[in-house]
């Protein structure tokens, strides 16, 4: 700050525009210009002017454009919702089809395993266990399974 107790923000606000947007631009140096206009842009954004507009607005204009943005945003606020709810279902029902999946492998493997117990115990291979059993049981006198 000077002693003048003014800022910086001071000395933008009493600019002039008039003047900004009479500078002399070069032809000669194209990237000259656009730093012109670029200067113009941002001369007018500082100061809170619309391109092209010479005058502030009012408060019917404002109140009108925030409840226009109030209303859009609500409709962008509920659509982005409803994606965000999609996602969410999707996932829960891909989860939950993966775990029946899962599920029901598990109860294949123990019907397998269960089918192939019981054709161990039925096979040949159990014949001869039940035929070992029975001459052991005639050649001692006892029937071990039955005491």
């Amino acid at each position: 700050m000077d002693s003048s107790g003014s800022g910086p923000s001071s000395d933008l606000n009493k600019l002039d525009l008039e003047t900004v947007s009479k500078m002399p631009t070069s032809s000669n140096n194209p990237i000259g210009n656009e730093f012109i206009k670029m200067g113009r842009v941002a001369l007018n954004q500082i100061l809170g002017r619309a391109a092209g507009a010479s005058q502030a607005m009012s408060d019917d204009e404002l109140k009108k454009m925030k409840s226009d943005d109030d209303e859009f945003s609500e409709k962008e606020y509920l659509e982005l919702r409803q994606k965000i709810q999609a996602i969410y279902d999707e996932y829960r029902a891909q989860k939950r089809k993966e775990e029946e999946e899962k599920k029901r492998e598990e109860e294949q493997k123990k019907a397998n395993q269960l089918a192939r117990l019981y054709e161990l115990r039925k096979g040949p291979i159990g014949a001869d266990v039940q035929t070992a059993v029975s001459k052991g049981s005639a050649e001692t006198g006892r029937n071990w399974g039955a005491e």
